[in-house]
């Protein structure tokens, strides 16, 4: 435990080896490339009958699948998925291998680029890679959603995919050309030919999906947008019929997690915005609380089977702690939590009955190890290192730490530590600030990349979870509505200050670098707070925020879920102007000071790279100091290794530079 000068708390945890060496003595420093390339495991999932694993893998361009039988430990490669961006790997039976990908495109007679998405399945005996879906017939040609799995029927050996489908509905002018709008049908689809037939037919207005193993549709969700009306459906009686019907909802009132395990109702988020309590919706409309979750433990994820019966929930925090309705599993999860201490744990995998499940330990030893606990015995199996060319002694200790922000209101945050230094070297320090993106999301401990990479260079790395990040509550998240550039930035301002004031940072030698939100707070620090900087670096951010709400609103349409929410967290374009236009760090270039890094993907989907080029323009008719890199094939999330790597080494060139 740290001893924190009297302006942070205690410490809430430590996470690292003690002390392996001063600054200045030697720590080992792998290249930039072993941070910048995926992760040597990518992703992991076990088999429904606990016998095999498949590991998502990738040599060059290339992204593969390799088995490893868990009791003789043969691997062999099944199964190669060329240059797509796998983005999720699970079975549906010991043989059957689902792999969901996602590549950017452009698709004639459609405005822009898109993330299309969609999944194979892989045949773990033979190989044999199937597209899903690939052989369906008037399928809309751009739609991002594509490859997700709702359920899986064992005795036909079949799954429930849904997908937009042409002339479903009425004929708009704007979709004559594709036989009338698209409809968010249920396919039953074969994992042996790929083929899909309809299984369930949507309205104009479907949404979303839950279904039996044997098909039967246990929810529909309809929300017609023109007259924000939400309407929710069920076939369990045999005939579809409504049982909830809700005005003036410009979007969800509530986020339909799964099905209860008895099956007596579905499970719902009381928030559609975030899980911070859970509740029960019953055949009849009825609602009734469930004893999980509540105003100090916001739920993270949850975990469901294939046909999304929920089965417990990950909670938030800055280590994952979980709850499951299975009393002797929870028991069992507890004790594994309990056992690495104040490690971090995260459940990745599990087989069908949860006797085996695959943890990812982060300890500050390894870059995140995986595990297999077998239950039956109480055993664990080493199964690998995330980043397998990363040292212990290359990783800097973690802290949690919570301090106040100016308001009173408390902020927890964590500090990344240089690689090797100790409480008596970690003084006046080079220090980055890096917010995180979202701005509905929060950092937690983990091995992230690109602040393990900084540690290691000697650098201070903070992250604080400012006001308006997800996991500590809806009060908390809400508190940062309308608080671009203002709260939510003060409070970012505020813990710098506390660092510097605990004589932890050297203050002449500080830079802010984010991404997607973070971009716009390391531009809102160079433009409203430009003393405190000696160097900005914004990834992918947004500059102009009028200008990103109505590239929202003509990307999605003004009656769009995703205007609302916008106009909810951002402000209103119209109403809110001025608001919108002083919090914009476009529109305060001439306050700068520190020199401006930009880095930003021409396939980013979800902040058009327009918003840089106005950001440079601003900069460079102000007479300040910025460059643009526009990264080849990037997307907003820098999935790639190439362009992860090539953003790395923007970023190593330009801080060094300027933080000596």
């Amino acid at each position: 435990m740290l001893n924190f000068s009297k302006h942070f708390a205690v410490a809430l945890v430590s996470i690292g080896l003690l002390s392996h060496s001063a600054i200045g003595q030697t720590s080992p420093q792998p290249p930039l490339e072993a941070y910048g390339s995926l992760p040597s495991t990518e992703d992991i999932a076990l088999s429904p009958d606990g016998k095999i694993v498949a590991l998502i893998v990738r040599q060059g361009e290339n992204t593969g699948v390799v088995k490893v039988d868990l009791e003789s430990g043969a691997s062999d490669a099944v199964g190669l998925i060329g240059k797509m961006k796998s983005r999720s790997l699970h079975f549906i039976n010991s043989d059957t291998l689902i792999v969901k990908m996602s590549k950017t495109k452009r698709t004639y007679g459609y405005r822009g680029k898109f993330e299309a998405s969609g999944a194979v399945a892989i045949n773990m005996d033979t190989g044999k890679v199937t597209g899903l879906l690939s052989n369906t017939e008037n399928l809309h040609p751009a739609q991002s959603g594509l490859g997700r799995v709702i359920g899986y029927n064992p005795d036909s050996d079949e799954i429930y995919m849904p997908a937009y489908m042409k002339g479903g509905g009425r004929a708009l002018k704007s979709y004559r050309q594709n036989g009338g709008p698209p409809v968010y049908n249920v396919l039953k689809v074969s994992p042996k030919t790929g083929k899909g037939k309809r299984h369930a037919r949507a309205s104009e207005h479907t949404v979303d999906w839950l279904l039996a193993p044997d098909g039967t549709v246990l929810a529909r969700e309809d929300i017609h947008e023109d007259r924000n009306v939400y309407r929710l459906y069920t076939e369990i009686s045999g005939k579809l019929e409504k049982i909830l019907e809700l005005e003036n909802e410009a979007y969800a009132p509530f986020n339909i997690v799964g099905v209860m395990p008895d099956q007596s109702g579905l499970v719902i988020a009381a928030d559609d915005q975030a899980m911070d309590a859970l509740e029960k919706l019953d055949w009849s409309g009825n609602r009734s609380p469930l004893d999980v979750g509540g105003p100090n433990k916001n739920i993270d994820s949850i975990f469901r089977d294939d046909n999304r019966t929920v089965e417990g929930v990950r909670y938030s925090g800055a280590l994952p702690r979980y709850y499951f309705f299975d009393q002797d599993l929870n028991a069992d999860v507890e004790a594994i939590t309990k056992r690495f201490g104040s490690s971090s744990v995260e459940i990745y995998s599990h087989d069908r009955v949860w006797n085996r499940i695959v943890y990812k330990i982060f300890d500050g030893t390894s870059s995140g190890s995986f595990l297999l606990h077998d239950r039956s015995d109480g055993s664990l199996k080493r199964l690998g290192d995330a980043y397998k060319n990363i040292p212990t002694e290359a990783i800097g200790e973690i802290s949690v730490v919570e301090y106040k922000a100016t308001d009173g209101t408390p902020i927890e945050a964590l500090i990344t530590w240089p690689a090797g230094s100790s409480e008596e070297t970690r003084k006046n320090l080079p220090t980055i600030v890096m917010p995180h993106g979202g701005p509905a999301s929060y950092d937690w401990v983990r091995f992230d990349w690109m602040a393990q990479y900084f540690a290691n260079r000697g650098y201070t790395v903070f992250q604080p979870n400012f006001r308006g990040s997800d996991g500590y509550g809806k009060v908390f998240r809400e508190a940062g509505y309308g608080q671009w550039g203002t709260g939510m930035q003060d409070d970012i301002t505020d813990g710098l200050d506390v660092l510097i004031n605990s004589g932890f940072t050297d203050p002449e030698r500080v830079c802010i670098v984010g991404s997607s939100y973070g971009g716009y707070a390391a531009l809102a620090g160079g433009a409203f707070t430009p003393d405190k900087y000696a160097c900005v670096a914004a990834i992918a951010p947004v500059s102009d925020l009028r200008g990103f709400s109505n590239w929202v609103a003509s990307q999605y349409g003004k009656n769009h879920s995703a205007v609302d929410y916008w106009k909810e967290s951002i402000g209103d374009p119209k109403s809110d102007r001025g608001k919108l236009e002083n919090a914009s760090p476009t529109n305060s270039a001439d306050a700068f000071t520190a020199p401006v890094l930009l880095l930003h993907g021409d396939d980013d989907t979800i902040v058009p790279i327009t918003q840089s080029f106005v950001m440079r323009k601003a900069l460079k008719s102000a007479g300040k100091s910025v460059k643009l890199v526009e990264l080849d094939g990037g997307d907003h999330w820098l999935a790639e290794r190439e362009t992860r790597i090539q953003a790395l080494t923007e970023l190593d060139k330009f801080i060094s530079e300027h933080l000596n």
